[in-house]
């Protein structure tokens, strides 16, 4: 049995791992530390480290060739799969609405979002198909136009957003929408709207702070990548023959059947789905936050994990069993080269828990 056999062997049973330097951080279920699994790990150690590290490694990632169609990232699949199901559908736009006041120079403002687009190439990514594949195309022609709306007896505010919030068609961009509302001489309202599969939390701030310096008329560094390069490079064989650990990881972690978590509700589920929902906000005083985080550091947790462990003891109790998965947003930003990447990264991990 070779290194990979015994992590897989490891992982599959439950045992996670950590490493800090060449210290190798054992996580696992009381019951599953027998004195075998902890002389195999010991026998093991150095090789499991090594293990995760070249895992852990990251290349350099190269420019893609210049060419008409590139491929698409594993997120954007995902992403053009939903949309496919309902091209219509606003459930992955998203619409932002910013209140501006003072002196507005509206041609320096289309001036810094043409600007935009031609600094991302995202931006003026549309998607195609050839021969049954889907590509992405960056166009050199992104057709922007600044929307411009005007109050009145007949359209309010409200209409104006709701009118303005409408589908993207994938294969016609940009697919970055922008308008703007005139309230008054010095009020403003400025409307934003893209589509989920060019952008994300993250890139949204970062097109918030080019945008603010190509206003002020400041000089950005030029970007080294692209996102057709980071997608390229990601479907490449080379990168794609690396992930066989994380694979064997999550295959094994949903290797045993998955339970329904059956949740008392006070309403019965609509027939057709929806994403017609509420949201609960509350917030914690200094000193159970301060608690949390004291428990945290005494079993070496963060906040998020205490936080976490809370949320599986919770839904646990309210089902009633001791299998919970829970979903939770990451980056998707491995690399240090995508820090300043407009594109989509997220993704959503499905944690199995055992409360």
């Amino acid at each position: 049995m070779d290194v990979l056999d015994v992590f897989t062997e490891l992982t599959s049973q439950g045992v996670k791992f950590k490493i800090s330097g060449d210290d190798l951080k054992v996580y696992a279920r009381h019951e599953l530390m027998t004195s075998e699994m902890k002389q195999l790990i010991k026998q093991n150690k150095f090789e499991i480290v090594e293990l995760i590290k070249k895992q852990l490694h990251k290349e350099i990632i190269p420019l893609a060739e210049e060419k008409l169609f590139y491929a698409l990232s594993s997120a954007q699949r995902r992403m053009y799969f939903l949309y496919q199901f309902d091209p219509l559908s606003l459930a992955y736009n998203m619409p932002e609405v910013i209140r501006l006041s003072g002196a507005l120079d509206k041609a320096r403002l289309v001036q810094s979002f043409e600007a935009l687009l031609l600094r991302h190439d995202l931006l003026r990514t549309i998607f195609v198909e050839q021969e049954g594949e889907i590509y992405q195309q960056v166009i050199t022609d992104h057709g922007f136009v600044l929307e411009e709306y005007t109050l009145s007896k007949d359209k309010s505010t409200t209409d104006i957003i709701n009118s303005f919030v409408r589908p993207f068609d994938l294969s016609s961009g940009p697919l970055l929408r922008i308008g703007m509302i005139k309230e008054s001489m010095d009020r403003y309202l400025l409307l934003i709207d893209m589509h989920h599969i060019v952008s994300d939390g993250v890139s949204h701030g970062i097109l918030v702070g080019d945008f603010i310096s190509l206003y002020e008329g400041k000089d950005l560094a030029p970007l080294s990548l692209q996102y057709k390069d980071y997608s390229e490079w990601q479907q490449s064989e080379k990168y794609q023959s690396g992930l066989q650990l994380q694979q064997e990881y999550w295959l094994a972690e949903y290797s045993e059947e998955l339970s329904l978590l059956n949740l008392p509700m006070d309403h019965s589920r609509p027939e057709i789905k929806s994403y017609r929902g509420a949201m609960v906000s509350f917030s914690l005083s200094s000193g159970i936050t301060a608690s949390l985080r004291q428990l945290g550091d005494d079993h070496g947790a963060t906040l998020f994990m205490t936080l976490l462990s809370i949320l599986n003891i919770l839904l646990s109790k309210l089902g009633n069993q001791e299998d919970v998965v829970i979903g939770t947003p990451v980056a998707g930003r491995s690399h240090a080269d995508l820090e300043g990447i407009v594109g989509m990264f997220v993704n959503t991990l499905a944690i199995r828990n055992y409360p």
